[in-house]
């Protein structure tokens, strides 16, 4: 496959008709234009919580250079996606998330929607921002 194209034509605005993402380098193409996606490149980021956002916002930031590390407290052995990232080499930390797992210093860290905001290590993350 080549990239993603979005053939609902009638449910988007008319820019959004033309967006292609190419799955072999980081660029996107909006109206013709191509432009290539740098933001993440070099970046260290956590990933806190898997299900099906965070394994594919950890896809995603990988394939745009980042270094991503993945935090959930679901043990390895019941976790079928921290298994396959695992085996994909990212950095997985399974358990409980505590405050100290950003002391290893990221750029930035993307939360599951499933995970609250009064959890302690999110508000060391908002603390830190």
């Amino acid at each position: 496959m080549e990239g993603i194209r979005d053939t609902a034509a009638s449910d988007n605005p008319p820019e959004l008709n033309d967006i292609k993402i190419s799955n072999t380098k980081n660029e996107w193409r909006a109206n013709g234009v191509m432009k290539q996606i740098t933001t993440y490149a070099g970046k260290k980021v956590l990933v806190l919580g898997l299900a099906k956002s965070g394994t594919n916002a950890a896809k995603l930031l990988k394939r745009l250079g980042a270094t991503v590390t993945i935090s959930d407290v679901q043990p390895l052995a019941e976790n079928q996606n921290a298994q396959e990232l695992k085996a994909a080499g990212f950095n997985v930390i399974l358990g409980e998330q505590t405050p100290d797992l950003l002391d290893a210093g990221y750029d930035l860290i993307v939360k599951n929607p499933g995970i609250p905001y009064d959890v302690p290590v999110v508000k060391r993350a908002l603390d830190l921002k």
